[in-house]
């Protein structure tokens, strides 16, 4: 209910119940995949042959 409010997500109809489409069940799913690999692409590109396993990396 929050994604809806916040306009993460896209609703159908008016009224109490909040219906969803799996269309749109299906754009959010992706948008959030694409997010995850990107956040795991920029992560990686610190991350070099010569550098230790156990050095910390900052996420933030």
């Amino acid at each position: 209910m929050r994604l809806i409010d916040r306009g993460g997500l896209g609703r159908e109809g008016g009224g109490v119940h909040r219906r969803i489409s799996a269309a749109e069940l299906e754009r959010y799913r992706q948008t959030r995949a694409e997010l995850r690999r990107s956040a795991v692409r920029e992560l990686a590109q610190g991350i070099a042959d010569d550098t230790p396993p156990d050095r910390v990396i900052s996420t933030r």
